[in-house]
């Protein structure tokens, strides 16, 4: 089930929620960003004054660019060959799995796991009017999406997706939050855009 609604419109409790997430959110952000540094081959070097020297340190900008070639070999050689199941189709996988083009969506969920070290994944219902599979399996993004893991149960009990963001505050304008058994999805009032 998905509901569209208004930050204004959240109890105090789901509003604490969305809060604890966006920061959670932020918080490993930075170390996100580090990541994806290393990855694009754009986090520098510092220099140990070694094999440079300190007259051609500011005319050289050197990187790391290696990472990306490691993490894209062994993500290429992770692929999905499919499941055992004692009962053969017992929940439609197939067809869930061709729906929701998932050889695709794993390789991105596999490659944001080896860069960032973890990944997500959501399981919604999907929009029939915009001819979207159900149910819509997608890979999620760590530097969008967060949640609230409870070890005992050993599952999420609520999750984040950020999808838009202002363009000049980069300041969320929509988000999903994710709770069992279902969606919301919070849009900023037209008031508190700036």
């Amino acid at each position: 089930m998905t509901a569209q609604l208004t930050l204004g419109t959240l109890q105090d409790d789901e509003v604490r929620l969305v809060n604890e997430l966006l920061a959670q959110l932020v918080r490993f952000g930075a170390k996100n960003d580090v990541a994806e540094r290393y990855y694009t081959a754009k986090a520098r070097w510092e220099n140990l004054g070694i094999a440079i020297p300190e007259e051609f340190e500011q005319m050289l900008t050197p990187t790391l660019g290696w990472c990306a070639i490691a993490v894209d070999t062994l993500e290429e050689r992770l692929d999905w060959h499919g499941w055992v199941s004692d009962t053969p189709n017992q929940w439609s996988m197939d067809e869930i799995y061709d729906a929701n083009d998932l050889a695709l969506e794993s390789s991105l969920a596999v490659l944001d796991a080896l860069i960032f070290g973890i990944s997500f994944w959501s399981v919604t219902v999907g929009d029939s009017e915009a001819d979207e599979p159900n149910p819509l399996v997608m890979a999620e993004s760590p530097k969008t999406t967060t949640c609230r893991w409870n070890r005992r149960q050993r599952r999420a009990d609520a999750a984040l997706t950020v999808g838009a963001r202002n363009a000049h505050t980069k300041i969320p304008t929509s988000v999903s939050l994710h709770l069992p058994g279902q969606t919301v999805v919070l849009q900023a009032s037209p008031s508190s855009e700036p």
